[in-house]
């Protein structure tokens, strides 16, 4: 079976027989709009991001190299931000994860606050929302000892107008390749 070539492979040159090689240094900006085969990789990435150019080209029928090319234009242009591990944190016995809503008193400088309950080493991530509630931070802990200590200290992070805790029961995550890797509630 032959291999469709990328499209930017190679540019026609106005000369018979000549070409062009690819313009490896092109600017490319984010805002290029992504094509099929480039969800496609994306998509293969996002279930392993280990999975070599050459078996994601098998998948999207190209060559390896212009499989390589696209996945570096994706970095390039910020679509591709990082790469990362999953963890089963029931291994590491952090099994507990939830959600911690937080309201501040108005005029706060609620960035550095969240700046601050960042360091703390459950926190998983904070985000600045809209509605009445004004952040939302992710922890992982032990056990419900633990989840109260956290929450208790995140209570104290500033001048904490409300404070509600949801702990999260099952996950599902988009775009997980098989069911064995997708938490079972």
């Amino acid at each position: 079976m032959k291999r469709a070539r990328d499209a930017r492979e190679f540019r026609v040159s106005p000369l018979p027989g000549a070409h062009f090689a690819p313009d490896y240094d092109r600017h490319v900006t984010a805002a290029e709009p992504l094509d099929d085969i480039d969800r496609l990789i994306l998509d293969r990435l996002r279930q392993n991001a280990r999975e070599s150019a050459s078996s994601i080209a098998k998948r999207v029928n190209l060559t390896a190299s212009a499989v390589r090319r696209r996945i570096a234009r994706l970095e390039r242009t910020g679509v591709i931000d990082r790469y990362t591990v999953s963890i089963k944190h029931d291994e590491l016995g952090a099994s507990i994860e939830a959600f911690v809503e937080l309201s501040f008193a108005g005029g706060v400088e609620v960035h550095a606050i969240l700046k601050k309950v960042m360091q703390r080493p459950e926190v998983r991530e904070a985000m600045t929302i809209t509605g009445e509630t004004d952040a939302l931070v992710r922890i992982r802990v032990r056990d419900l000892a633990h989840l109260r200590q956290v929450v208790m200290g995140l209570r104290t992070s500033g001048p904490v107008l409300t404070c509600q805790t949801r702990v999260i029961l099952g996950r599902w995550w988009h775009g997980s390749a098989r069911p064995e890797e997708r938490e079972q509630p």
